[in-house]
């Protein structure tokens, strides 16, 4: 396999308008030479490459295998842009002063060439690139007053491609969209000794995969509940 290439181009306006705060604007593009997929296709075992001698009893040569590999594609394009802000709030009286926030937004747009079939005469789809969400937004809310320190962060995905082309003849699967809440906090005892509270998907988010880019037919529907944990941190 060739590794994946691209030619980037990034520009981006940063404001840094008091201490700790910034207010930025980026803008890129990729034009990607080479990309790496997976592709899942049917084949006779006798061309897979493997031995005959793997076979259990019952299994011929010719029997027809799944069989899933890593192929190079023609690339393709991908640009969008990010806003990013963060401030304390030490304009704010009192108490308030101590609370911050940080907000980030990103927009892409790609369109990748997909390899269809590695015959002598194969074909190719165009597809946005898998694993990357068109939209996505995230945001924190933290406090932060000596030894001790709190924040909750919220993270939402678009739904996005998982696989091009899919199993069973279907175009694509993907992965539903997502938001998911997180709280943290930390007090630090003395010099040597901090304790920690994490409460971790607190919209308790099921993991939601669908196939078929019509239908949306369930493909994987997991649920793995909200996490707790309490930790405790000795440095010298």
């Amino acid at each position: 396999l060739d590794p994946i290439r691209a030619n980037t181009y990034d520009l981006s306006v940063e404001w840094y308008p008091y201490d700790e705060a910034l207010i930025a604007v980026a803008f890129f593009a990729k034009d990607i030479d080479t990309f790496v997929q997976r592709l899942g296709t049917f084949m006779p075992y006798s061309e897979t490459g493997f031995p005959i001698s793997l076979l259990p009893a019952g299994v011929t040569p010719d029997d027809l295998f799944d069989v899933t590999s890593f192929v190079n594609t023609p690339g393709g394009e991908l640009s969008g842009f990010e806003i990013t802000a963060q401030t304390p709030f030490t304009f704010l009286p009192g108490l308030w002063s101590n609370f911050g926030g940080q907000l980030s937004y990103t927009d892409i747009d790609s369109e990748i060439s997909y390899v269809l079939s590695t015959a002598l005469n194969a074909a190719f789809v165009d597809a946005p690139i898998t694993g990357q969400s068109p939209k996505s937004l995230s945001a924190t809310l933290y406090y932060e007053e000596g030894p001790f320190q709190a924040r909750i962060s919220g993270v939402y995905r678009d739904e996005y491609l998982t696989l091009v082309p899919a199993a069973s003849g279907n175009d694509v699967e993907g992965k539903a969209e997502t938001f998911n809440l997180d709280f943290s906090m930390s007090y630090e005892l003395n010099d040597n000794f901090a304790v920690s509270f994490e409460a971790i998907n607190l919209t308790d988010q099921y993991d939601e995969r669908w196939i078929n880019s019509v239908r949306k037919n369930s493909n994987n529907y997991e649920h793995t509940g909200r996490e707790f944990v309490v930790g405790l941190r000795y440095k010298y």
